[in-house]
């Protein structure tokens, strides 16, 4: 389950580090490699300085980022995508050393389920911007807006790559792996830290 773990990257009282790209076609939003914590440690929202509506507000945006990612959950074991995520993690933390040195290029039945499941994250990314364009709150608002503006063509560029067969399936997860490190800052690389150990 991610909701803990996204709700702290979003509402860190650093939000500033993550402005730019708190979406990375879901690399931070679904594929962040992050897990439910004990919820009584969870860190202040600052979505609200009334700690009733800032319940209220916490909850409704936790059942946004869990039903979407149950979605991407599901995608990541249906058969339907099989072929790309027998080639990628669903995680990018999860990308092996062995990935990152596959030299074969996509193959037709890959190249489907990879267009799959790019549509399928452009689809939740975007349904998670409108989500957080609709709380009214300034800074989800600009992190929204600017992981659309920033973000989202630099992980099109390497989908396209991927899709055209002008890069390995090496080559794309290892810049997939540098982009979410890159775009998630250190809590990405305290996730993968704890999933390689």
């Amino acid at each position: 389950r991610f909701s803990h773990c996204f709700l702290r990257m979003l509402l860190t009282r650093h939000r500033t580090l993550f402005t730019r790209s708190i979406l990375i076609s879901t690399a931070v939003v679904l594929l962040g490699a992050c897990a439910v914590g004990d919820r009584t440690n969870a860190p202040e929202t600052g979505l609200s300085h009334d700690t009733h509506a800032a319940s209220t507000e916490e909850q409704r945006f936790n059942a946004e980022v869990e039903r979407i990612g149950e979605r991407m959950r599901a995608a990541c074991v249906s058969p339907k995508y099989k072929p790309y995520f027998a080639k990628t993690a669903c995680l990018p933390a999860g990308i092996t050393d062995v990935m990152m040195r596959d030299r074969t290029k996509i193959t037709a039945a890959q190249k489907k389920a990879a267009q799959d499941v790019f549509d399928l994250m452009h689809t939740l990314s975007e349904e998670m911007r409108s989500f957080m364009i609709s709380t009214g709150q300034p800074d989800l608002i600009e992190q929204a807006e600017a992981s659309r503006r920033e973000v989202d063509p630099l992980i099109e560029n390497l989908q396209k790559a991927l899709l055209a067969g002008r890069i390995t399936w090496g080559e794309y997860n290892t810049q997939r792996r540098t982009l979410w490190l890159r775009e998630s800052g250190e809590e990405a690389k305290t996730q993968e830290e704890v999933t390689r150990n």
